[in-house]
């Protein structure tokens, strides 16, 4: 258990204090959550805080750019840094620098402007609809005619569906701002044909 006075603690000690205290009051908790128990199973994690050093921070680039995209990195690291920070800053541990900024960032990864091409949308769904979640086949389809985020379509509620006006009233974004979104005939009809969920979320997949 993370004391009071942890001058002795691992950088997984400070992570999970982090993920108990911090982690909960974000938008984006279960996100960060997934990241930081990542960060927890690595070897990373049972460096004492107070030793943390650049090189542990390159070690763990270069292991995970192995496994996972650029970008994916570079968010983890967004996440590590600021869990140092936290703990330098406000719980006065023992570090004189935040080694996440000392060292090179991997690059971004270019934006992904992959399309459909001809014949592959009737695979996909042939697919979709063979798997047995009733909503999957209707996320697709929604995410292909609306273009909606993941966390968007994960998110949205049956009671922010307007099928008269036939939109989606989103009110909370990636950006902070809420929005309505136009919903096609068809993203219509796909959401009309999947069962109503207890939860309230119209495609309650995790």
């Amino acid at each position: 258990k993370f004391t009071s006075t942890p001058t002795n603690g691992t950088l997984g000690d400070v992570l999970k204090k982090y993920l108990q205290e911090i982690t909960p009051r974000k938008k984006s908790s279960d996100r960060e959550e997934s990241r930081i128990n990542n960060l927890i199973k690595d070897p990373i994690a049972l460096v004492q805080f107070c030793n943390l050093r650049p090189q542990h921070i390159i070690a763990y680039r270069n292991h995970r750019l192995n496994k996972v995209t650029s970008g994916t990195v570079l968010r983890e690291l967004a996440v590590l840094s600021h869990v140092i920070k936290i703990g330098i800053e406000e719980w006065g541990l023992p570090l004189d620098r935040n080694p996440v900024q000392q060292i090179t960032k991997p690059k971004q990864n270019l934006p992904r402007d992959r399309r459909l091409e001809l014949g592959e949308e009737e695979l996909l769904l042939k697919s979709c609809s063979a798997a047995l979640n009733p909503y999957f086949k209707a996320l697709v389809v929604v995410a292909l005619e609306t273009g909606m985020r993941r966390g968007e379509l994960l998110r949205l509620e049956r009671e922010h569906i307007n099928f008269d006006q036939r939109t989606a009233h989103l009110p909370i974004t990636k950006n902070g701002s809420p929005r309505t979104i136009p919903l096609s005939s068809r993203a219509i009809e796909e959401i009309r044909n999947i069962p109503t969920h207890i939860s309230g979320k119209v495609f309650p997949i995790s």
